[in-house]
């Protein structure tokens, strides 16, 4: 068994994603949306996952809170899920800008 099958395996088990999960072990069937939904895991990874699912059930909404409580939780992978356009713009305006570059072109 794999790591991807044993973040879910956990989660059946003990009642939340394994300590190391696979974040790209992505599952939307409804009987793990309830499980997970249900489940009292806090931690980013488990609010990410909770994103994905709810994004692909079509709660546009949920899901952004979903993925802003992960992002809160000071983890970057949640940027790279779908998340809206108001998330992406309140990420960019905390951002710190890019260096500059000081150097000349010879």
């Amino acid at each position: 068994m794999g790591s991807a099958e044993e973040v879910w395996l956990s989660l059946l088990r003990i009642g939340k994603l394994s300590e190391t999960p696979d974040v790209s072990a992505w599952v939307v069937d409804k009987p793990w949306i309830d499980l997970l939904e249900g489940s009292a895991d806090d931690r980013w990874e488990a609010w990410l996952h909770r994103g994905v699912m709810r994004y692909y059930q079509g709660n546009i909404s949920d899901a952004q809170t979903a993925f802003e409580i992960s992002l809160a939780r000071k983890e970057a992978r949640a940027l790279r899920c779908p998340v809206t356009d108001e998330i992406r713009a309140r990420v960019r305006e905390a951002a710190p800008p890019p260096p500059l570059d000081f150097r000349q072109a010879d």
